[in-house]
């Protein structure tokens, strides 16, 4: 199982075939079934397979038994039969239920939904009893039946099995075919305790493909505060680091803080708290949640929003730094508002910073215009920044 999971996080595809799946048990039609038969008797062929489990596999009727693909496979393969795919109408584990042939499987955004409510409230069964048991438990009316209309679309199933509301928390939980666990488990999800990992095609996807999972994500497990002006996720291990770089990687920076509990767990709690953060966090992520989804309108504008002219907050920085270099601070407090746009002059390099303090985590920049100034002909006395930064006090520049 190991080595399998393994070669499979070095790939990425962009769609699956069955191919990938050779441990799947498959339901074919009648007509390939009496090609073989035919082929067996014409070229008298000999294969490694018992007699009567071969006639088992090539009984047609209503009496069916399942083959494994890999089987089938070698049988077509030895006997020239191409094409066979085609003829594959369902497949399934080696017992179950099955579902009509979903491959080639192309990886969209339902898929990334369903795979990031499973990183949710969801999950993959992977004990004896409930091997690759793909459920879904919520309360909210709105999310169950979007995550089944989602499920519907990525995979060609009909019905799902849903239970009862539970008496204390009125949460209802939705179940699938375990032949999409398997499947899903096979393309690298991994849903559960300390090895919980976002899969590769989720992080080498584009930005519609990962926001879908994300959506899903934090519809379940983010939490959004109007006092703290913040939206949050809580999460354990590695799990929480996947999260951050797949925002960063569309534009969102975050921040995390570890969280103490007294059974010693190493838990962290991820937080976004930047209006143009929030913002992008709307454009390219969003939520479906129908009160997250308003609480998220509210937290956006419940910042003061002044009426600036276009590129104002540009010029204004260009010219506080024709003075001579700055830092973060000091242009805030000329400004008298945020420096986000800060960042974005820097990487479209109409001005420049250098690195001035270190201490662990924390780094202290100075900024200044790249075609103006040049930091070598700038008299600053670094010993005394440091000094003064250490005793948490800014620098002025002379």
């Amino acid at each position: 199982m190991n080595k399998s999971l393994a070669d499979l996080s070095k790939t990425i595809r962009r769609k699956w075939d069955i191919d990938n799946f050779p441990d799947l048990y498959v339901e074919i039609t009648d007509q390939l079934k009496q090609k073989i038969r035919n082929e067996l008797k014409k070229n008298n062929i000999s294969l490694d397979f018992k007699i009567g489990t071969l006639n088992s596999w090539l009984r047609t009727g209503k009496t069916k038994r399942r083959i494994k693909y890999k089987n089938l496979k070698l049988i077509c393969s030895k006997l020239g039969i191409k094409d066979f795919k085609e003829e594959i109408i369902s497949i399934g584990m080696k017992s179950g239920k099955r579902i009509p042939n979903p491959f080639p499987l192309n990886l969209d955004e339902n898929v990334a939904y369903v795979v990031g409510h499973l990183y949710g409230d969801g999950g993959i069964g992977l004990g004896k009893s409930d091997r690759y048991r793909v459920h879904y438990t919520n309360k909210n009316k709105y999310l169950l039946g979007l995550f089944i209309r989602k499920i519907k679309k990525a995979f060609p199933i009909e019905d799902v099995w849903k239970s009862k509301p539970n008496i204390v928390s009125k949460a209802i939980t939705i179940v699938i075919p375990s032949v999409i666990g398997y499947i899903l488990f096979k393309m690298g999800v991994i849903a559960f305790g300390e090895r919980k990992e976002i899969p590769l095609f989720i992080k080498k996807s584009n930005k519609k493909i990962k926001g879908a999972f994300l959506r899903a994500l934090f519809d379940d497990d983010g939490t959004l505060s109007l006092p703290a002006k913040e939206i949050s996720l809580i999460s354990s291990g590695n799990f929480i680091f996947d999260i951050q770089n797949l925002l960063k990687s569309i534009g969102i920076r975050s921040k995390i803080v570890k969280i103490n509990y007294s059974q010693g767990a190493q838990i962290f709690k991820l937080y976004i708290n930047s209006r143009l953060m929030f913002i992008k966090f709307k454009k390219f992520v969003g939520f479906l949640h129908p009160i997250k989804k308003r609480k998220l309108k509210k937290l956006i504008n419940s910042y003061q929003v002044n009426a600036f002219p276009k590129n104002y907050t540009r010029k204004k920085i260009i010219k506080i730094l024709k003075t001579g270099p700055k830092t973060k601070i000091e242009i805030e407090k000329t400004l008298k508002r945020g420096s986000d746009v800060i960042y974005s002059m820097v990487k479209e390099k109409i001005i420049e910073r250098k690195l001035i303090y270190r201490s662990g985590s924390v780094k202290r920049y100075i900024y200044f215009l790249k075609k103006n100034h040049h930091f070598s002909d700038v008299q600053i006395n670094n010993e005394k920044i440091v000094a003064k930064m250490q005793h948490g006090r800014d620098y002025q520049t002379s």
